[in-house]
C-alpha cells in the first residue's frame, strides 16, 4: 500500500497532477434542510465546506459526520426522519435567523478517504420539537 501512494505521488509531480476531490450528494432531506458542499485544494489536503439552508430559524443545529452510508429512521415520533450517516463524530452548528449554517472541515490527502455529512436540527422554540434532518453528502478524494 505505501509503495502504491509513493508511486502516485512521484507520478504527480511528475506530471504536475494534483489529487482532486469531490462532494456527492444522496438521499432526500426528510422535510427542508438542504445540504451541499463544496472542496478547494489546500496544501495538505481539500478544505471541504458545507452550507445548508431550509432549517427552522434560530434552531440547534448538529452536523453528523461519519464513514459510512445509513437509511436510519429516527425513533418515535419522528420516524419519518431518516439517518443517512452513521454517526462517527457530531458537531455543533450555529443556525442563524434565516435557517442556514455552515461547517468546515480539511479532508487529508489519503488515498480514498471518504467522510458523509448530515445535518440534523431541532427547535426548541416550540412545544412539540420539531426536528428535521437533511439529505446527506459524501465528501471524497477521487484517486
Amino acid at each position: 500500500y505505501q509503495n502504491r501512494v509513493a508511486f502516485f505521488h512521484i507520478l504527480a509531480d511528475y506530471f504536475s497532477l494534483l489529487p482532486t476531490a469531490s462532494v456527492t450528494s444522496y438521499g432526500a432531506p426528510c422535510q427542508s434542510t438542504v445540504l451541499t458542499g463544496a472542496v478547494t485544494p489546500s496544501g495538505t489536503g481539500h478544505q471541504a465546506t458545507l452550507d445548508f439552508a431550509g432549517a427552522p430559524a434560530n434552531a440547534v443545529g448538529f452536523m453528523l459526520l461519519g464513514f459510512q452510508q445509513a437509511t436510519t429512521p429516527l425513533p418515535a415520533p419522528w420516524q419519518p426522519c431518516l439517518l443517512r450517516t452513521s454517526l462517527d463524530a457530531t458537531v455543533l452548528v450555529a443556525v442563524n435567523a434565516l435557517g442556514m449554517g455552515q461547517y468546515a472541515f480539511l479532508l487529508p490527502n489519503w488515498p480514498g478517504l471518504a467522510v458523509n455529512a448530515q445535518v440534523f436540527t431541532a427547535d426548541f422554540a416550540l412545544p412539540a420539537v420539531p426536528v428535521d434532518t437533511s439529505n446527506g453528502v459524501q465528501v471524497r478524494n477521487d484517486y
